[in-house]
């Protein structure tokens, strides 16, 4: 027997697009159901599952997926765990103006987990939108339609930094593989930003367990030894090639204290971040590499 499938009517504005935020209650869950618009979904808190058609996708805070009109789906919460989601419905005249960026995006199979730097500002833009919503100030329709464009090139960026739709010849050890390798991409442009393993796991759709060793297999490093070698790599090189103040430095690679970079400069290089400063020729710095080498030996993070 079929199951029964409702039709949501959205009140849609004449800009063509509505943001709202639900708070989920206890048990909370909606029945199967399509719009005649389209619906970007992020979970904000909570845990649950969006049920796509014949797909299930688990949700937690961060996810998001985007719902073309007519696709029959319904939310379903996790008991004791109830979500609060933002929902932003946009009619197909605004899908059909920015097609080229939002065409990708609509055809990944999957909710995808955005980073914390990443879901930050997805959720400033979608707060942005509820105010502009709100005040509807001059061109405020404008702001809302850039609020909107901005989220969906942070899910193009996620679904390129970790990776898209598996092929068929592909084998689940080298999916796995290929998605730690694009972490170690991402973390390669980002290893200023706060990211810890369990988030990195996250990432790559893998268990912690799992991600530690195929991480350590690609970079021949643990995941918070691989950070500082990315950042004091490049903390090296402005000490190199800039005057700028150590404090600063250790504030552009990531480091909050200026005495966590002092410990971890001097443990990676084997010297202090001024000495190497002030000994920069290439006799030098081989034999800090050498020391360096030497210091790693008593194992990695």
């Amino acid at each position: 027997m079929a199951r029964k499938t409702t039709h949501h009517a959205v009140a849609l504005p004449p800009h063509g697009i509505h943001v709202e935020s639900h708070a989920h209650g206890p048990d909370f869950k909606v029945a199967r159901h399509v719009h005649a618009c389209h619906s970007l979904i992020h979970v904000v808190s909570g845990q649950g599952r969006c049920v796509l058609g014949r797909t299930v996708h688990d949700l937690s805070p961060g996810h998001a997926i985007l719902i073309r009109s007519g696709r029959a789906h319904e939310l379903i919460d996790t008991p004791g765990d109830p979500m609060v989601v933002f929902v932003v419905y946009f009619s197909p005249a605004v899908f059909s103006r920015h097609r080229k960026l939002f065409e990708p995006v609509s055809r990944l199979t999957a909710a995808r987990w955005l980073p914390p730097p990443r879901a930050r500002r997805a959720r400033q833009a979608l707060r942005e939108m509820l105010h502009e919503q709100q005040r509807r100030a001059l061109k405020f329709d404008a702001a809302i339609d850039h609020c909107l464009c901005s989220l969906i090139v942070e899910l193009h960026r996620v679904a390129a930094e970790t990776g898209g739709m598996p092929t068929a010849v592909d084998s689940p050890q080298r999916r796995s593989r290929q998605r730690v390798q694009n972490v170690v991409d991402y973390l390669a442009d980002h290893y200023f930003e706060t990211c810890n393993m369990a988030e990195a796991a996250r990432m790559a759709r893998l268990s912690q367990r799992r991600f530690r060793t195929i991480f350590r297999a690609v970079t021949g490093r643990g995941f918070s030894r691989h950070i500082h070698y990315l950042r004091l790599a490049r903390a090296a090189a402005l000490l190199e090639q800039t005057a700028l103040p150590v404090s600063a430095i250790a504030f552009e690679v990531g480091y909050e204290e200026i005495s966590t970079f002092y410990r971890a400069f001097r443990r990676e290089i084997g010297i202090s971040p001024l000495a190497y400063r002030q000994c920069r020729t290439v006799g030098t710095k081989e034999h800090f590499t050498t020391e360096a080498r030497r210091t790693r030996r008593n194992g990695e993070d």
